[in-house]
């Protein structure tokens, strides 16, 4: 992931928010070791690490509200991704600095669209109807 001009994010923290936002991907303290933080991604049903970062940089994204720990109903402290952080991811994904701001309040993507001189990749706004 590209750092954003005026991002002063530590790439540990970029990378650590960014496996946050990935769907059914957790972090939470190490039982073992309290200045680590794992992740967990769930796939096909199972939990597998997928990470390891230091405290530190978790507890940087929560100062920056980037990111949130959540204590659910059972079970271990969880770290996850605030809409900050989210938004800040997407102003990260633009493909151009000058629609940095465009990007981290819309949800955009990718599609090809049929033209009179064949395919065309085109970026959307999804909350946009056509």
């Amino acid at each position: 992931m590209k750092q954003p001009s005026g991002d002063s994010l530590p790439k540990d923290a970029r990378r650590l928010l960014a496996a946050l936002a990935l769907p059914e991907t957790w972090a939470f303290i190490d039982p073992t070791d309290e200045e680590s933080v794992l992740i967990h991604k769930r796939r096909s049903g199972i939990s597998v690490g997928a990470g390891r970062f230091a405290r530190p940089v978790a507890e940087a994204l929560v100062r920056q509200d980037l990111a949130r720990w959540q204590q659910p109903s059972s079970g271990r402290m969880s770290l996850l991704p605030t809409e900050a952080g989210q938004a800040h991811l997407r102003r990260a994904a633009a493909p151009d600095a000058s629609m940095a701001f465009f990007h981290q309040h819309r949800e955009t993507s990718v599609a090809s669209v049929e033209t009179e001189t064949g395919a065309s990749r085109v970026r959307i706004d999804a909350d946009e109807s056509p």
